[in-house]
């Protein structure tokens, strides 16, 4: 089943920005949360794969997207600027350790952003 759940602190809201373009379906993806620790990134703590600054309500992990890509998940705008998950897979950044451990896994429909912003 799909859960909805409340967007990570710092997250723009669909409502509050929406671009020209489309949202594509890219199906059904398990979602995790990961912090800037070291228990969730080893000695990259503080750093994502693509070189941005980690931003909580922002950043997210991803196999199979280009970085930048643009994510939308339960009502709320995600950019791609790390790896380290499985495809199938989106992990969203918190602010602690503590936040991500309560949001859990679960799975819903995520849309990509085809277009011009």
């Amino acid at each position: 089943t799909e859960e909805t759940v409340p967007p990570v602190s710092g997250a723009i809201l669909f409502a509050e920005r929406v671009p020209s373009g489309e949202w594509v379906p890219a199906g059904k993806m398990c979602i995790t949360h990961y912090c800037p620790c070291r228990k969730c990134n080893g000695r990259n703590a503080g750093k994502t794969a693509s070189g941005a600054a980690m931003t909580p309500g922002r950043t997210v992990a991803a196999k199979g997207f280009p970085y930048g890509t643009k994510l939308l998940i339960n009502g709320v705008i995600y950019t791609v600027e790390d790896r380290g998950v499985p495809a199938g897979c989106v992990d969203i950044l918190t602010e602690t350790h503590g936040e991500a451990k309560r949001r859990g896994m679960y799975y819903t429909t995520v849309f990509v952003w085809k277009g011009a912003e």
